[in-house]
């Protein structure tokens, strides 16, 4: 991608930030967390996680990451709606992963 290029103009339609965050906010609020909440177990700043939900911008592969861990969701999941079988097999990263 070019450099100064906002992630939220990629023309991949795979990449679209509205719909990731959707789904973000979908299993946060299925969790019954906060946005506080998953900034806890994310690491990541509430701020940054609200333009994420909103569709401001697109998680880079290290925030998507930590946000599938966090809510026990597969990256597929986040990305594109999917649910991986064969990670949710594998189980949980990390500490506070199962948190309720």
């Amino acid at each position: 991608m070019p450099r100064g290029v906002p992630a939220t103009r990629i023309p991949d339609p795979v990449l679209d930030g509205r719909a990731i965050g959707a789904r973000i906010r979908r299993a946060r609020k299925a969790r019954k967390w906060t946005l506080e909440k998953l900034s806890t177990v994310s690491g990541l700043a509430v701020g940054t996680l609200s333009t994420f939900e909103c569709g401001a911008r697109v998680p880079s592969l290290i925030a998507a990451v930590r946000i599938s861990r966090a809510l026990g969701k597969s990256l597929s999941y986040l990305i594109d709606g999917r649910w991986s079988d064969a990670w949710a097999k594998r189980g949980s990263f990390g500490s506070g992963q199962q948190e309720g």
